[in-house]
């Protein structure tokens, strides 16, 4: 990892119940954008920005079906951008969201599987 701007880390979010399910990228270092797409099809741009220095921020996205959200992430370690959040979607749906590069191990420690645990649905990750 370095201190440039170019940094690039792994998000992936549980929506909602249903299985539904968000993959992209966040860029940046302290602030900067992110984008990926819901496993519907559904692309999702925004930003996201660090708070303070204990590693509380807030992330808002928009998506190509008018939905918009914000999630509110807490470090678990600043240095490799691995973070976790909560939030909600413009129409109520639950957000639970994931973010770094050892996304998979992190979950595997957490709830003993490498899967994203959206709802009834693991959705298995690598």
């Amino acid at each position: 990892m370095t201190e440039g701007t170019d940094n690039c880390a792994r998000v992936l979010a549980c929506v909602g119940d249903d299985g539904i399910w968000f993959a992209g990228r966040a860029f940046g270092r302290g602030n900067g954008d992110l984008s990926g797409a819901m496993s519907d099809g559904t692309a999702c741009t925004g930003r996201w920005t660090e708070r303070n220095w204990f590693g509380a921020g807030q992330a808002d996205v928009t998506c190509t079906n008018g939905q918009k959200g914000r999630v509110y992430f807490t470090y678990q370690d600043r240095w490799t951008g691995t973070a976790t959040g909560n939030g909600e979607m413009s129409g109520g749906q639950r957000i639970e969201m994931w973010s770094g590069n050892r996304v998979p191990e992190f979950l595997q420690n957490t709830t003993g599987k490498p899967a994203l645990p959206c709802g009834d649905a693991a959705i298995p990750i690598s």
